[in-house]
């Protein structure tokens, strides 16, 4: 496949500063006083890909960010893409994932951010996505230009349901919130709300 010679460059330059949320916006780490504004925008493929190589997912967000002088982008990713899941694709995702590393490293080294969008619906009614969080927020845990942005467009729920789970099935939002801070990550979290 196409995407087995990207790999991730740990060395590579991070030049994004780690962000914190203040009131009603974000600001640095190292700079409260400053107020950051994020601005981008979406480049779909990784959710409906193992191979995101094939959508050039790294030209679009290089464009994005040198031509468009955007400083965010929203990276949807897969349940299936992260695992292999897919019948073309035999490496157990690890092509998949290597290639999201590369185009968080782009937005590294420019200075930008990534919201690393898990881009599933409804609720977390599924252990596979309990499973990614717990993967993702530990492989990128306070890595200043990731942002988590938790699920895509939750609805068919109750707020109730949506922050704390039905205690049987479906996982509530509050739950992966912990977890992921359990594990040590300081990302900020983006949590979208009901019905959409």
């Amino acid at each position: 496949s196409m995407m087995s010679a990207v790999s991730f460059t740990a060395s590579a330059a991070n030049n994004s500063k780690m962000l914190m949320v203040s009131g009603n916006h974000l600001v640095y780490v190292d700079d409260p006083e400053t107020t950051v504004r994020l601005t981008g925008v979406n480049v779909p493929g990784g959710e409906w890909t193992g191979t995101p190589g094939v959508e050039k997912l790294d030209r679009s967000v290089t464009w994005a960010i040198d031509k468009w002088n955007a400083n965010l982008i929203r990276l949807p990713v897969s349940i299936n893409g992260w695992t292999g899941n897919y019948s073309y694709v035999y490496d157990g995702g690890k092509g998949y994932r290597n290639y999201i590393d590369s185009v968080i490293s782009i937005a590294s080294e420019k200075g930008a951010y990534v919201i690393l969008d898990l881009h599933h619906y409804t609720s977390f009614n599924k252990e596979d996505y309990i499973t990614f969080w717990k993967e993702a927020a530990a492989k990128y845990a306070n890595n200043p230009t990731v942002l988590f942005g938790i699920l895509n467009e939750p609805h068919s729920t109750t707020w109730e349901v949506w922050r704390n789970g039905d205690g049987a099935s479906v996982y509530g939002h509050q739950y992966v919130v912990e977890m992921i801070r359990d594990l040590g990550a300081k990302n900020i979290i983006v949590a979208g709300g009901l019905d959409y």
